[in-house]
């Protein structure tokens, strides 16, 4: 278990300084930032690290392009919620093992959505989960 673990984490290292140094790394993460915020489990930090170390001086630039990504990706996750719950959002949480997750969240949602969605930017909750049960409830 120990190997594939370390397995992991090189894949992970190699794939984030390959696209760390390619002309195409804003548009990397653009797209996992998109994504991360509705289906994707991995956030696009690991990525950001290694452009901002690549190209420290825009990173203006390259936090503009990721909140934009999340933004939009946050958008997808409240439509998966509001219209495609059973085609899609559904599957979604089930993959995450999230059933219970999304419970708990609907019921908070009633009491206060603002401070439901506060008090997820601080917890270990998947933001995507917020997402879409955003739209769902």
């Amino acid at each position: 278990m120990k190997f594939f673990v370390l397995k992991i984490f090189e894949r992970v290292r190699v794939w984030t300084l390959h696209w760390a140094h390619t002309p195409h790394m804003a548009v990397a993460l653009f797209l996992i930032a998109f994504f991360e915020a509705s289906v994707f489990p991995i956030p696009p930090d690991i990525l950001m690290i290694a452009i901002l170390m690549v190209g420290a001086e825009r990173w203006w630039w390259y936090a503009g392009i990721t909140s934009l990504g999340s933004v939009l990706g946050a958008m997808l996750g409240y439509a998966i919620g509001w219209g495609f719950y059973h085609m899609i959002g559904a599957r979604i949480v089930e993959i995450y093992h999230l059933q219970q997750t999304i419970s708990f969240i609907g019921t908070k949602f009633g009491a206060n959505v603002f401070l439901t969605v506060f008090a997820a930017a601080f917890t270990p909750i998947p933001f995507k989960v917020i997402t879409i049960a955003a739209g769902l409830f």
